[in-house]
């Protein structure tokens, strides 16, 4: 046996001689103990760009009051990224709140059940709309808040009251007086109007977009009249309606009480964060030839930018609001809101309506932007984007193949140069017939 032992230790000291010594990975201070994250990121400071690691990005939200991260919607790496920041300030001295854009104002009864357990997360999935992907995007900030006890804000205004504001025509002030008051009681007192670079880059992203929207060309011969038996706007549904017992009646302390609406609203769509959140819901198709709403096709017309920026003003408005008033309550907590990169990035409207809100408050705005090639070197076009830019690794687009080029059809002879007996056997022309090659392939528009 002596022997054996003997044997096995200098095999392993022939393979620590001949092999590298195996390094150690501090994943607490470049990852923050995540190994899912380790090379899939890389954060600068926003002003030097100069790199920073994880600790460094902790040291710097600790010195803020409200932290405002501005996702990259459905990224993997960004959302494990919130939920690790979110971890290790749970570990902080000082109290958290979590805000969140994708929770509207009126599920907010239904969010507390769920954190205190009161609710199942069936139920809780259902009479919140959560969509599909809620899985592996923010349910984990969820569930570290429910076993830690975190309030979490519902912040944003439920799309169904801004759409409806967007349709009106009418003035904020005009529009929410005429709501009753358990529909009113969703929406932000005011919604201020910010002109400038933000809207400007607004109106650009909208312009370029509406763009791609636009019909393909007719011919001449094409009929512009369609039939206009579309499907009207088809109404939300309903949750399941439950007794008042299952509504729950003690909240936790740091929120307000409220009653939910009669109707709570669908999910907003998780839209990549680099188009506003007020991107209509129901876009046309991307099918060839397909036709923008209230063009010759018969579909209702798109909203104009200037429309869309009211509905983006609007969320802003709420989800500033929703923050100043839990920090007036409640001024030793922290907050931290994950809201689309648009809305904070370049002094984005909720950042700008907050900083109105509450002038006091030190503010952290950390914008979050994909990568495909994992180099993470600082582009100096963000500078200034934000007081932190991270970039995190995404899988390049793929290539799309090369369709081969059809060989070129040989050109067929004049009827005159072909030999008689050629002329012969062809079947005479139709009246008004022509080459195959030579009719013009249309089809009406989708």
């Amino acid at each position: 046996m002596t022997h054996v032992r003997l044997f096995i230790f200098a095999t392993l000291c022939t393979w620590s001689a001949g092999c590298a010594v195996q390094q150690r990975i501090d994943l607490t201070t470049r990852t923050g103990g995540s190994a899912f994250l380790f090379n899939q990121f890389q954060a600068f400071d926003g002003n030097t760009g100069r790199p920073l690691c994880f600790k460094d990005l902790i040291q710097r939200c600790r010195r803020a009051d409200v932290i405002l991260f501005g996702e990259q919607h459905g990224n993997a790496v960004c959302n494990q990224l919130e939920a690790q920041l979110l971890h290790a300030l749970l570990r902080t001295d000082r109290p958290l709140l979590l805000a969140m854009e994708f929770f509207e104002t009126d599920t907010q009864p239904p969010l507390d059940a769920y954190l205190a357990g009161r609710l199942d997360e069936p139920d809780f999935i259902e009479v919140s709309k959560r969509p599909s992907s809620y899985l592996g995007t923010h349910r984990p900030l969820i569930e570290l808040c429910r076993a830690a006890r975190v309030p979490v804000i519902a912040a944003n205004a439920p799309r169904r009251l801004v759409s409806a504001y967007r349709k009106s025509g009418l003035s904020y002030d005009e529009y929410r007086i005429d709501l009753d008051a358990e529909e009113r009681q969703w929406l932000p007192a005011a919604n201020e109007y910010l002109a400038g670079d933000y809207r400007d880059r607004f109106a650009k992203i909208m312009q370029r977009h509406t763009a791609t929207m636009r019909p393909a060309s007719r011919p001449a011969s094409q009929p512009t009249s369609q039939p206009t038996s579309q499907p009207v706007e088809q109404p939300t549904s309903r949750p399941v309606s439950r007794p008042a017992s299952e509504t729950p009646a003690d909240l936790p302390a740091s929120m307000p009480p409220r009653t939910p609406a009669e109707t709570p609203p669908a999910m907003l769509p998780e839209t990549p964060s680099t188009m506003p959140a007020s991107m209509p819901s129901t876009m046309p198709t991307s099918m060839p030839g397909a036709m923008p709403e209230g063009t010759p096709g018969g579909m209702p017309a798109l909203p104009s930018w200037q429309e869309l920026y009211k509905a983006q003003l609007l969320w802003d408005q709420a989800m500033a609001d929703s923050i100043a008033d839990v920090r007036d309550r409640f001024p030793r907590r922290r907050v931290m809101l994950v809201v689309g990169g648009f809305h904070v990035a370049h002094n984005g409207g909720t950042a700008q309506k907050l900083q109105r809100r509450r002038p006091e408050d030190k503010l952290l705005t950390i914008v979050y932007s994909d990568n495909p090639d994992g180099q993470f070197t600082f582009d100096a076009e963000d500078r200034g984007a934000g007081d932190v830019i991270i970039y995190g690794l995404t899988p390049p687009e793929p290539k799309k193949p090369s369709m081969p080029t059809p060989p070129a059809k040989p050109e067929t002879p004049p009827a005159e140069s072909q030999p008689t007996s050629a002329r012969a056997s062809m079947p005479a022309a139709m009246p008004g017939s022509a080459p195959a090659e030579a009719t013009p392939t249309t089809s009406a528009p989708m």
